[in-house]
């Protein structure tokens, strides 16, 4: 079977070696594209200053994130279970051999496209690790199920009607706040510190990864003015920020 990682953050880009790693042995990246899926900045993350990371959401606002086949395909449910704890080995802070695909903050889900037998060993696999890690937590407005599968749509390609050619997808299910954040809220964290965590925001323009508050979160941390914004590794961003709000009026 055919299978693939959704990437909706830091997994696609960050620079730590492990996850370098990560991408270079499991992942062909010359094959990403982009997807549409339910995102948003959604969660507040203590190791980047309190600032926001991306989430899944539960409601139809689309944004674009990237998918990424693996170079190889999936056979045997020990298939699964290999992919599914390197990419949770990839989510962590540095490098771990955990055996596991989650905690308290979030797990990696799957989303199959068809009823197979793999799917079923999936579903026996996710519940064991849920009650081995007594952490790990789950429910709809994390959009995945107690079964491990992620509750969004069958991901399609941006700008192309059909929808992905594979048979399985896996993701990270980052367990959101209780309350979606606006895009001030979000905008506010950034500007209000100077330690370099801005980068998520805009590394994630550069990528591709959006959200549809971007724009909107772009315009309150522009007006504010902080001073990372004069950094040459963000003009591309901004550059691209800029004309995209010219374009929408």
């Amino acid at each position: 079977m055919n299978a693939g990682v959704l990437i909706i953050g830091s997994l696609f880009w960050d620079s730590k070696p492990h996850r370098i790693e990560w991408r270079n042995n499991h992942l062909d990246i010359e094959k990403s594209v982009k997807v549409a899926v339910p995102i948003c900045y959604g969660r507040i993350s203590r190791s980047r200053g309190n600032t926001y990371t991306m989430t899944f959401r539960q409601d139809e606002s689309l944004g674009k994130a990237i998918f990424v086949p693996f170079v190889s395909r999936i056979s045997t449910v020990d298939d699964l279970i290999e992919k599914s704890s390197a990419l949770w080995d990839a989510e962590q802070a540095t490098k771990r051999t955990t055996g596991t695909i989650g905690s308290s903050w979030g797990v990696v889900g799957a989303l199959f496209k068809n009823e197979h037998q793999l799917s079923n060993e999936w579903v026996n696999y996710f519940q064991s690790q849920v009650n081995k890690e007594k952490g790990i937590e789950f429910s709809s407005r994390s959009c995945i199920n107690e079964n491990g599968f992620l509750c969004i749509p069958w991901l399609k390609v941006v700008n192309e009607i059909s929808s992905l050619d594979t048979d399985i997808i896996f993701a990270t299910v980052i367990k959101p706040e209780n309350t979606l954040p606006d895009p001030s809220l979000v905008a506010n964290a950034w500007v209000s510190q100077n330690d370099g965590y801005e980068e998520y925001f805009f590394k994630n323009i550069i990528s591709g990864i959006r959200t549809p508050e971007d724009l909107d979160i772009w315009k309150i941390i522009k007006g504010n003015h902080p001073v990372w914004l004069k950094k040459d590794e963000y003009a591309e961003a901004i550059y691209q920020l800029d004309m995209e709000l010219k374009e929408n009026g």
